[in-house]
């Protein structure tokens, strides 16, 4: 898995404290980006009785990707079958996301980002800050233990609003929430890796994955693309603003347009459609809530699709 956040977040405090549920009969491995040249984080995590490979002087989402797999493949080499990789502070998230989704052996988890609370609480937010925000699934909220009830909830709300929606965010990290991530990150099943390495690549999804539920009255569709795919951007936009709306309540979506570009579909009677980049980056989304769901939704993404992926 991928613990992220910025400098001095508490990060390696984290992993401690995950790493304390690890079973004693199971290797795990650590792989930790010192941005420096001591790996004073490399040392510390040592201690706790796992395998660490240190990438120091450097930056992975950067100057050195190309060590990353050969890293991997030294922990694999000593029996470990669970990898968790702590990047630097001042890494690009999205960029080291990426990479690793090049790598057809490695199954990634949910994302952890450890965001100090003053960070979130700041109406002036980073790139790499809103990166960390978009891309993480399990969110703690750490430096919080002076938050006011109000500040509390102000937080609460920001990361509500956030799509992809989130799993999980907490302000203290608990025994009953480190239960609840465990299930979250199949570990408590001692099925799934952290970052799972495969002798085989896995099959490529070439089916489009489909969810269709009523509540209420209400249907709601949703669609989740491979990584790779990819779509015109024009297209998009012009075959979605000739819809007919009229059933419908809610429209968002994730989808990529480009190598490295993602497009944030909103639509509301109110506001009508919206289109904004994103720092997100994983597999395409796309979801419709409405009365009724008559329009072939599928079919429209699928006409604008890139004729080829790179």
């Amino acid at each position: 898995m991928l613990v992220i956040g910025p400098l001095g977040a508490g990060k390696t405090t984290f992993l401690r404290q995950l790493l304390a549920h690890k079973p004693a009969d199971e290797p795990w491995g650590v792989l930790v980006n010192d941005f420096g040249t001591m790996s004073l984080d490399a040392q510390a995590l040592s201690l706790q009785g796992v395998l660490v490979e240190s990438l120091s002087g450097g930056c992975v989402c950067c100057s050195l990707q190309g060590l990353i797999a050969q890293a991997l493949e030294r922990l694999q080499q000593r029996g470990v079958k669970r990898i968790v990789l702590e990047p630097s502070g001042v890494a690009d998230a999205r960029a080291l996301y990426l990479a690793l989704r090049k790598h057809p052996f490695i199954q990634l988890l949910p994302i952890i980002a450890v965001l100090p609370a003053s960070s979130l609480l700041s109406e002036r937010k980073s790139p790499v800050l809103r990166a960390q925000l978009a891309l993480s699934q399990l969110i703690w909220v750490s430096h919080s233990q002076h938050l006011t009830i109000e500040q509390q909830q102000a937080i609460s709300e920001q990361l509500a609003q956030i799509y992809p929606v989130k799993l999980d965010w907490q302000f203290v990290v608990s025994e009953a929430v480190m239960s609840t991530w465990l299930a979250h990150l199949s570990l408590n099943e001692m099925q799934a890796p952290s970052l799972k390495i495969d002798s085989q690549p896995p099959v490529s999804p070439a089916v489009v994955q489909t969810e269709h539920h009523q509540h209420n009255g209400l249907h709601q569709s949703g669609w989740r693309f491979p990584l790779q795919q990819q779509w015109s951007r024009p297209c998009l936009q012009k075959q979605l603003a000739q819809l007919n709306m009229q059933d419908v309540l809610r429209v968002k979506g994730l989808l990529r347009t480009g190598p490295a570009h993602w497009l944030q579909v909103d639509w509301t009677p109110y506001s009508g459609w919206q289109w904004q980049e994103s720092d997100y980056a994983g597999d395409s989304r796309f979801e419709v809530v409405g009365r009724e769901i008559l329009t072939d939704w599928l079919s429209i993404l699928s006409y604008c699709i890139y004729p080829k992926i790179q």
